[in-house]
């Protein structure tokens, strides 16, 4: 929905006070991604249902994960849009303690 742009502006003012820097770009995302990546990493059940509809055949299944796959506390990373600035700063603290299990899967992938 927003090719090209960057992320939201809150997103990378909170992101930034924890030294971050996000500079990259939305693309939309494209069936023959299925082909280029091992994990398609997806924040919410609207982007996983979005991306499942892309797996018309059901050949990639087993390569589209939920970011709550590897969360501990929550069945989905929130949208924080429409909320605060603390719920900008609650989606990175969930992002940062799902990347370290992320990270360690894959680091056990052969």
């Amino acid at each position: 929905y927003h090719k090209g742009e960057l992320a939201d502006p809150r997103m990378r003012e909170a992101l930034s006070a924890r030294g971050y820097d996000m500079p990259s770009r939305s693309r939309p995302f494209e069936s023959k991604d299925f082909l280029f990546f091992d994990r398609i990493i997806v924040m919410d059940n609207q982007n996983y249902r979005d991306i499942k509809k892309k797996d018309i055949d059901n050949n990639y299944t087993n390569k589209i994960l939920k970011m709550a796959h590897y969360s501990k506390s929550v069945d989905e990373i929130p949208d924080p849009y429409y909320g605060s600035k603390r719920d900008f700063e609650q989606v990175i603290e969930l992002l940062e303690d799902a990347c370290y299990k992320m990270l360690s899967d894959f680091k056990n992938l052969k």
